[in-house]
């Protein structure tokens, strides 16, 4: 049993860890379930970008630099729960998706879908993506539910902290809420917002007091979370152990896709440069090229070496988890 991320390369591979694949399979499946809301909502987004695959992103990776991406599908992932529990017709997502970045197996690590209804089924799925090698898991959170500080994701999560795979905390997709109806705002505001709170609550909750060796990962730039954490220190009822803080120092990490340097130095100011790692959200709002360009344009050659490639490399470090110090 390794608590070793598996993404963590000594060779320093320049790596985005926030890439999503497009393929015409995933569209299909969408299609073929429109009349679920989240499917309905997903497809005037996803559309566009449909067959979006390893082949156009690889070469994406060729021309930007990037030595390897950490691959997932878009929201809102499964929407047909007899199909990603294999009781449906055909292969999973999860499985289509290895399946479809298997050309590239140095290049494409596959990011499997973590089933949003957690027990059973979300620990069978960790335990495959496990046995398949997996660098992560990507959860797809809804102000809807399940929050993953739920105790029915306390199995799966084990065995991923266990196991050194990652949790990828990602918002996904959901009608809109009437708040944030016109003007694009639910893409701007309200799936940031998700990602804070699901992240916030897998700390305040104490869950991770349970999960000492989990690694998260928060989806573009935190969301708010550094943005709040003195906020959230002084005003939330917590029932963990420790300030917000600790736990976010150590036991998570930002992706980069939020492409603004002040946000980005903000953040680093706040968490540490060592708790940034490259993301892109390719093929979204300018691929992976602009990822690593923001990068390079926010912050100095040796603090863009450590996001760009170092901090992935020791992700979960060799010192005491929380409950150990």
């Amino acid at each position: 049993m390794s608590r070793t991320p598996r993404g963590a390369d000594r060779r320093r591979d320049v790596t985005d860890v926030h890439v999503h694949v497009v393929p015409t399979w995933y569209v299909d499946h969408l299609r073929a379930c429109r009349e679920h809301p989240a499917a309905a909502t997903a497809l005037p987004w996803l559309e566009p970008f449909a067959g979006y695959d390893a082949d156009s992103l690889v070469q994406d990776m060729d021309a930007a630099g990037i030595d390897v991406c950490w691959v997932s599908l878009p929201p809102p992932g499964a929407v047909d729960e007899a199909l990603e529990s294999g009781r449906g017709p055909g292969p999973t997502l999860n499985r289509r998706l290895t399946d479809s970045l298997s050309e590239y197996p140095k290049r494409l690590r596959p990011v499997p879908l973590l089933p949003m209804c957690g027990g059973a089924l979300g620990e069978a799925a960790a335990a495959d993506a496990i046995a398949a090698g997996a660098v992560a898991m990507i959860a797809h959170l809804t102000a809807r539910g399940p929050a993953l500080d739920d105790p029915l994701f306390r199995p799966a999560l084990r065995l991923l902290a266990d196991h050194g795979v990652a949790l990828h905390v990602h918002p996904g997709i959901e009608p809109i809420n009437p708040m944030f109806e016109g003007w694009g705002l639910n893409a701007a505001l309200s799936a940031p917002v998700i990602s804070t709170v699901a992240a916030a609550r897998l700390i305040v909750s104490g869950a991770l007091d349970e999960l000492p060796h989990l690694q998260v990962i928060v989806a573009h730039l935190g969301g708010a979370l550094p943005f709040l954490l003195q906020r959230l220190n002084e005003q939330a009822r917590s029932d963990a152990r420790h300030d917000v803080s600790v736990y976010l120092r150590r036991q998570f990490h930002v992706d980069s896709a939020s492409f603004d340097p002040a946000a980005i130095g903000c953040t680093a100011a706040v968490l540490g440069i060592d708790r940034i790692l490259l993301g892109s959200d390719a093929p979204f709002r300018g691929g992976v090229v602009r990822g690593i360009q923001s990068i390079r344009t926010a912050l100095s050659a040796s603090d863009a070496s450590l996001v760009l490639s170092e901090n992935l490399a020791t992700m979960g470090g060799d010192g005491p988890t929380i409950s150990e110090a």
